[in-house]
């Protein structure tokens, strides 16, 4: 992550309980390891932070995405393309640290799940079981992996910037939309799935995906 300083913030019990979170012992898999990028949010001392995944190519300067001329709410992302306008990729995105924000996001990232669930108690939340505290989510480009993703898009549905394709154009819009990717300029080239960046392929000069800019 990239941002800029505001001064320490104040001490609270809430940064405590995040400091031991169970997110950070949950058992198997990748999908649920993302979820560690949640506590990103009780980051301390910043005014807005930029996150990139690891399987990213960096094409120009990017210092743009800590300006508020281009992102002027306190969270951001781009669109999931080719696939989705509605729900973002959470590969990049520009927010505003918040205790109050992680604590949320801390507490869906136990409770979230796909699977429908019955509120059949008085003053239950929509969607929620009360005998079992789970809260459905929708899948965010996700059929199977509960990943960070789905719990970022549920949380700021309706309620986060869309940053221009260019800042996470995933390598699939090549192959799915190759007019698209023409007409994009790329800041910042997302290679989803494989081959990753570090892969032999890549170095190959014969390799389409190694001749992507």
């Amino acid at each position: 992550g990239k941002g800029k300083g505001r001064g320490a913030g104040a001490g609270g019990s809430v940064g405590d309980e995040l400091r031991n979170t169970r997110q950070l012992h949950r058992a198997g898999g990748w999908a649920r390891r993302t979820h560690q990028k949640l506590l990103l949010f009780a980051l301390r001392g910043y005014q807005r932070l930029a996150f990139l995944d690891i399987d990213m190519l960096v094409t120009r300067n990017i210092d743009a995405l800590l300006e508020p001329a281009l992102v002027p709410g306190p969270f951001a992302a781009v669109a999931a393309l080719p696939y989705s306008t509605s729900s973002f990729n959470s590969g990049v995105f520009v927010f505003e640290p918040s205790m109050a924000t992680a604590a949320v996001l801390d507490d869906l990232s136990h409770r979230a799940t796909f699977r429908p669930v019955r509120a059949t108690t008085t003053g239950a939340s929509a969607g929620m079981a009360p005998s079992s505290g789970q809260i459905r989510i929708r899948a965010a480009g996700e059929r199977f992996q509960l990943t960070d993703q789905s719990i970022l898009n549920h949380h700021f549905q309706r309620r986060w910037h869309s940053l221009p394709f260019g800042y996470n154009l995933g390598v699939k819009v090549r192959q799915v939309v190759p007019k698209l990717w023409g007409k994009v300029e790329p800041a910042i080239i997302h290679y989803v799935h494989r081959p990753k960046p570090w892969e032999e392929t890549l170095a190959d000069p014969d390799s389409a995906m190694s001749r992507l800019v």
